[in-house]
C-alpha cells in the first residue's frame, strides 16, 4: 500500500487516521510524501505515522517518482518472464477441385476435419487445423478448390475463391497440390501464380503417387513436366505423397520447413 501524504501542509489529523486503519490491515505500508519542492528533508515529521519506509517526491515535476517505484517494488518477488511460444508454421493447401487437399488435412490430423467428397469443389469454406510434430507446430489453411470464373455458377463458389487467396495471404508456405493421376493441368499453373502473386514460399506436392505404378507413372518424367508448365516456380521443392496411405507426409513437413 501507498499512503500519500501531503509534505507542504505538513502531517495532518486525517493522515494519522488513514495510518492506524492500514496498520489494522496488517498490510505493507509505504508513506510517499508529495509536494516537497524547494523544502527541507520533511520526512522525520511524516515518521510519527508509525512506518519506517518514507520517501519524499515531486509528482508536479516528476522528483523522487522513480525513488518511489524502486522502493514500492523492492519486496515484490522478482518472477522471470515466461519464453514467448513460437507461432505455428501456417501452411495453405492450395489446388484445383478433387485433387484431395481435404484428404491431404485430415491424414496430418489424423481427424475429419474437412469434408471429404468425390464431388469436384464440396470443401466450401476454409478449415483451420492444427499439428504438433516434432516438436514444431504447425497450423494447416485448407482451402475450398479454385475454379476457373466461367464455372462460378453459384455465389458460394466465388466466395470459395475468395477464401482460397484469403488462405495464401494467411499462410506462411503454400502447398500447390497436384493430381498425379489426372496429370498437369492449366489450372494448376494459374493456382500456381496465385501463390507467386501472394509472395509465399512455396512446395509442389504430386498427390496420389501410390496409384504411380499401375499408371505407369515416372518421378523423372513428372518432375519434367512440371518444370516445363510452372517454369516461374523453378526453386520450389517437389514431393511425391499420398494422402490415402500418409506416404511421403515426413517429407512433405520437411520440406515447408526448408521453404519456410
Amino acid at each position: 500500500m501507498v499512503l500519500v501524504v501531503d509534505g507542504r501542509a505538513g502531517l495532518m489529523p486525517d493522515d494519522s487516521a488513514i495510518a492506524q486503519r492500514l496498520r489494522k490491515s496488517a498490510k505493507k505500508v509505504l508513506v510517499a510524501v508529495n509536494k516537497i519542492e524547494g523544502k527541507d528533508d520533511t520526512r522525520n515529521e511524516f515518521t510519527a505515522l508509525g512506518f519506517d519506509r518514507v520517501v519524499t517526491l515531486s509528482a508536479e515535476h516528476g522528483l523522487g517518482v522513480g525513488d518511489l517505484l524502486d522502493e514500492a517494488l523492492a519486496e515484490v518477488p522478482r518472477v522471470e518472464a515466461a519464453e514467448e511460444e513460437a507461432p505455428p508454421r501456417r501452411l495453405a493447401i492450395v489446388g484445383r477441385p478433387n485433387v484431395g487437399k481435404s484428404s491431404l488435412l485430415n491424414r496430418f490430423l489424423g481427424e475429419e476435419r474437412a469434408l471429404v467428397s468425390t464431388i469436384a469443389g464440396t470443401t466450401r469454406d476454409s478449415v483451420d487445423g492444427f499439428l504438433e510434430k516434432g516438436g514444431r507446430k504447425y497450423q494447416f489453411v485448407d482451402t475450398a478448390g479454385i475454379r476457373r470464373g466461367r464455372h462460378l455458377k453459384e455465389n458460394v463458389d466465388h466466395v470459395s475463391v475468395v477464401l482460397a487467396r484469403r488462405s495464401l495471404e494467411r499462410a506462411d508456405v503454400a502447398i500447390l497440390l497436384l493430381d498425379a493421376v489426372e496429370g498437369f493441368r492449366e489450372m494448376d499453373a494459374v493456382i500456381a501464380g496465385h501463390v507467386q502473386e501472394a509472395g509465399r514460399a512455396v512446395v509442389i506436392a504430386v498427390n496420389k503417387w501410390d496409384l504411380a505404378d499401375e499408371s505407369g507413372l515416372k518421378q523423372k518424367a513428372f518432375r519434367e513436366v512440371i518444370g516445363d508448365k510452372l517454369k516461374f516456380l523453378p526453386w520450389a521443392p517437389i514431393v511425391f505423397i499420398s494422402a490415402r496411405t500418409g506416404h511421403g507426409l515426413n517429407a512433405l513437413l520437411d520440406a515447408a520447413g526448408r521453404a519456410y
